[in-house]
């Protein structure tokens, strides 16, 4: 009987449709987003992109699609996208190639993280993870 229960409870559980939504992120300016993440003491991150860029869909939709990304971004992070041909991209940001992201404290700057191209895909998650819970 209590096997019986057990598995019932087991079964109700994984078929209730209980989900959990993560809101996708909220992209601002570079001016709103440093003077919010000063407000809430929280950092910046800012997407750099081209539209013709493969790698860059390929973060969109990793950003768009990782709960764990999303939910450190919209907890811990204001963010920022920018295209690459954008005029007014801060001299302080240089990159080479598209996506290049960048995590920086608001309030001097100081660029944290710094990942270009693909290693922007596959390192976004542990350095995010790295500075988010470890400053």
């Amino acid at each position: 009987m209590r096997y019986f229960t057990l598995v019932l409870a087991l079964t109700l559980y994984l078929f209730s449709g209980v989900t959990y939504y993560i809101p996708d992120i909220q992209y601002m300016s570079l001016k709103d987003a440093r003077q919010e993440a000063i407000d809430e003491n929280k950092l910046v991150l800012i997407e750099v992109e081209d539209d013709n860029c493969k790698p860059c869909r390929e973060l969109n939709t990793l950003l768009d699609t990782n709960d764990n990304i999303k939910n450190m971004i919209n907890n811990h992070v204001k963010a920022v996208k920018i295209n690459s041909k954008d005029a007014d991209i801060p001299e302080k940001l240089k990159f080479i190639g598209t996506p290049t992201v960048f995590l920086i404290k608001p309030k001097n700057g100081r660029i944290l993280v710094k990942l270009q191209g693909r290693v922007a895909i596959t390192d976004l998650e542990p350095s995010l993870r790295m500075f988010i819970y470890n400053n």
